[in-house]
């Protein structure tokens, strides 16, 4: 009986060893997906790193996109964290950035984000490219940028009103101080950078008054007839800096009106007069004390029926 049951213990073992050797090692079902890559390429005329620029300025990237398992789906652009309208990209027709045929295998996209314009002070950004395949696997880069202001914010924005010069001038008129907007100023007076050239008394009244301007005291004016061909911007409203202001003034045209001798209110001719002021006119002024300039926009021009105080309303910028 012992001889039996030991038999029986040894059958046991040498059959569960048996079938425990024969058992087949668990396999690893689980797949590792393999993600896209992507990389901003350093070819002249793209960033590839961290930049400083000025304001204003565009910038313009090369990313490299591969497929890793699965072929390419989107390529997403950001700025701080937020996607970049499409009216501020160029190169692209979406954003997400969508991959077709061939491109879903690997491409090269070359994009130029234009500015904000409404920055106007120092600021820094984050760029980040963001890559991702049918499986939804994602990859990313990013670039950082500095926004620095290489230029000058003018002074001041002030309202100005230059009156006719045949009015009371006794009182101070046809003059114009355009550092504070005075209009108290006989033209040509002590102060003044703008005059008013007054009537022509051989036209009846209320048509006679000329509505033509020019320097005063040596300041030299010029016509600016399109913002844009001169500055970064478009509109009078637009001009933030002091550098504008110069480059308005050195691409302006010289003033072409006709100051021929006549029976005027202004007894000198032959000096350098604008055409008939109209409303959104722009002039830039330069003074040759101290060489400071102004832009400054007609807003308004006020005729009156008999009593010579008509006048010009304008915005000054210096």
């Amino acid at each position: 009986m012992k001889g039996l049951s030991l038999r029986f213990i040894a059958l046991f073992a040498f059959a569960a060893l048996f079938f425990t050797s024969c058992e087949e090692d668990p396999i690893d079902d689980v797949i590792n997906d393999v993600p896209p890559t992507i990389s901003l390429s350093s070819d002249a005329g793209f960033i590839a790193s961290s930049a400083t620029i000025n304001v204003g300025e565009a910038i313009s990237v090369r990313v490299v996109v591969s497929p890793g398992s699965s072929d390419l789906a989107t390529l997403t652009i950001k700025e701080n964290g937020t996607n970049i309208p499409l009216d501020r990209l160029q190169g692209v027709v979406g954003n997400p950035v969508a991959f077709f045929g061939d491109t879903k295998t690997g491409t090269t996209v070359d994009v130029t984000i234009l500015p904000d314009l409404s920055v106007t002070e120092e600021s820094f950004f984050s760029y980040e490219f963001e890559v991702a395949d049918d499986a939804g696997e994602t990859s990313s880069t990013s670039v950082d940028i500095q926004i620095e202001i290489p230029f000058t914010n003018i002074e001041k924005t002030i309202p100005g009103a230059l009156l006719n010069q045949a009015g009371n001038r006794d009182a101070g008129q046809g003059g114009l101080d355009l550092d504070d907007g005075d209009g108290a100023f006989n033209s040509n007076e002590e102060g003044a950078e703008l005059q008013d050239e007054g009537i022509d008394l051989d036209i009846a009244v209320p048509n006679n008054w000329r509505r033509q301007i020019s320097g005063a005291n040596g300041t030299e004016v010029v016509f600016v007839d399109d913002l844009s061909k001169f500055t970064d911007v478009s509109t009078f409203d637009e001009i933030a800096f002091k550098e504008q202001i110069a480059a308005a003034f050195e691409g302006g045209a010289p003033l072409d009106g006709d100051d021929s001798a006549c029976n005027c209110s202004d007894s000198e001719s032959g000096e350098a007069v604008s055409q008939p002021v109209v409303v959104g006119d722009i002039f830039a002024v330069r003074r040759p004390s101290d060489g400071r300039t102004y832009l400054i926009e007609c807003t308004a021009v006020n005729v009156t029926e008999n009593n010579n105080a008509d006048n010009y309303e304008f915005t000054i910028k210096y």
